[in-house]
């Protein structure tokens, strides 16, 4: 294949991608946001399960869950 032709592809390529979204150039940080926001979400989901369980509760769903 000839160096204009793979850059052709290359081209059209990097085209798609940008217009589907996941431009591999900011590839990387959105994957950082992504897991960022997940922790977000865990944390939030345990700070409202310790001010709604009981203590004995807590203890027995810690228990279950590193099981």
């Amino acid at each position: 294949m000839a160096d204009p032709e793979l850059a052709a592809l290359r081209a059209a390529r990097l085209n798609q991608l940008q217009q589907s979204g996941t431009d591999p150039s900011t590839q990387n940080g959105s994957r950082g946001e992504e897991a960022e926001k997940r922790r977000a979400e865990e944390q939030m989901r345990r700070d409202l399960l310790a001010s709604a369980l009981e203590p004995a509760a807590r203890e027995r769903r810690t228990v279950f869950l590193f099981l």
